[in-house]
């Protein structure tokens, strides 16, 4: 990342490192995906001036915020706004005073950026449910079949578990159950991916 334009007095020459978590918020299927981000920086540079060559170390936080704009499954357009601090500020750009020097930019919040980015990771199709089959009657004691369909792509590995409404539970596509007692029970199914 460029850190910012020199100034006409002085030519810096610089390499910024960053180490960033970013948190997305909403459903990997939104259209616009707002995301924040927080983390680490460090940066090493030269600033010379006129007559005068000055090494440049700074280190700090960083934090930002952005949104993402999907153009496929695993391609978004990414816009963001940074804000980084440089502790200590005059250990990094020889001045604790505010003027054009582009070192002086690191404690500015406007680092925007834009660009492509592209997930390694394949995004996860959600499991949805699109029959669900049960008895309507059963005798006490008799077995009745329980069964449910999703659909296929859903992303692997899925949960499927059935909840009969008295303290019993049951797992996969189809199980079967017996009431020992008669009365009337709602039974439950629910599916989930768990990557």
């Amino acid at each position: 990342d460029p850190l910012a334009e020199p100034n006409d007095d002085d030519d810096v020459g610089s390499f910024l490192g960053k180490l960033i978590g970013r948190w997305t918020i909403g459903a990997d299927r939104m259209r616009i995906a707002p995301f924040v981000e927080a983390g680490l920086f460090g940066a090493t540079g030269v600033e010379e001036g006129p007559g005068e060559t000055d090494p440049a170390v700074a280190f700090g936080p960083l934090f930002g915020l952005g949104l993402d704009f999907n153009l496929a499954p695993q391609l978004s357009l990414m816009l963001e706004l940074q804000g980084m601090l440089a502790v200590p500020d005059e250990g990094f750009d020889g001045d604790d005073t505010i003027n054009d020097s582009a070192f002086e930019r690191f404690d500015y919040l406007g680092n925007y950026t834009l660009g492509l980015k592209y997930s390694l990771r394949s995004p996860i199709t959600p499991v949805l449910v699109s029959a669900i089959n049960c008895p309507t009657t059963l005798e006490v004691g008799e077995s009745g079949t329980f069964s449910a369909s999703v659909n296929s792509d859903a992303s692997q590995p899925v949960e499927l578990r059935w909840d009969f409404g008295d303290n019993s539970t049951g797992t996969g596509m189809s199980s079967s159950h017996s009431f020992t007692r008669p009365g009337n029970y709602t039974v439950t199914f629910s599916a989930m991916n768990q990557g």
